[in-house]
């Protein structure tokens, strides 16, 4: 499922709708979206509706746009301190959506060197930041924390 730019408010509702008939299945569901969209700060995902969240990139706001400039404009020395803030803030959200209540459990996957042990991050998932040398052990590690956490299904 992927969230696209300017979709109309029913089209995200259904979206959101049939991402999350999908992820409630044995087989689950992936949803892509970009920082700053509608999914990412405008839908609630809880429980099986959001496992394992995938940041690419520091999710800087866009730089030329007008509302960012006049804050940072406003902001003066501190400017470049609120830019950076705010992109953190913004990832920090994202890891917040992973955990919910005290069973709740996530992935939280950071794809940017930046991300790590930055001291704007989060202290609570700041600490427990682990590096897998590559592709192949993230997707054992995955793979691993997903299956100790599964729920026991007899037939």
């Amino acid at each position: 499922f992927v969230e696209v730019r300017r979709q109309s408010g029913d089209e995200f509702d259904a979206l959101v709708g049939a991402y999350r008939a999908a992820a409630a299945t044995p087989a689950g569901a992936m949803l892509l979206a970009v920082m700053r969209g509608r999914s990412a700060e405008g839908a609630d995902f809880k429980d099986d509706a959001a496992r394992c969240v995938v940041i690419v990139g520091v999710p800087y706001p866009p730089r030329f746009d007008a509302a960012t400039r006049l804050k940072i404009e406003h902001a003066g020395r501190d400017g470049e301190t609120w830019y950076k803030a705010e992109a953190y803030r913004n990832v920090n959200q994202a890891a917040g959506r992973l955990i919910r209540h005290s069973k709740d459990y996530g992935a939280l996957v950071l794809l940017d060197r930046a991300l790590h042990k930055h001291p704007m991050m989060s202290e609570w998932f700041a600490e427990r930041i682990e590096r897998p040398s590559g592709a192949t052990e993230l997707h054992h590690r995955l793979r691993s924390f997903f299956s100790a956490r599964a729920p026991l299904v007899i037939d």
